[in-house]
C-alpha cells in the first residue's frame, strides 16, 4: 500500500518513479510488476 501511494504521489508531480530490485529477489520483482512497473533487460552496476 505504502509503495502504491509513493508512485502515485510521484507520477501526480510529473516524476518517473522506478525500482532497484537485488538479483534473485523474485518477491520484490512480484511487487513491482504488480503495480506495473515494467522489468528492463538490462542490469545497473554501482561502483564506488
Amino acid at each position: 500500500m505504502l509503495e502504491s501511494y509513493m508512485v502515485n504521489q510521484m507520477l501526480e508531480k510529473g516524476r518517473i518513479p522506478f525500482g532497484q530490485i537485488e538479483i534473485n529477489n523474485e518477491k520484490s520483482l512480484a511487487l513491482q510488476i504488480k503495480l506495473g512497473f515494467s522489468v528492463s533487460k538490462d542490469r545497473l552496476y554501482w561502483m564506488f
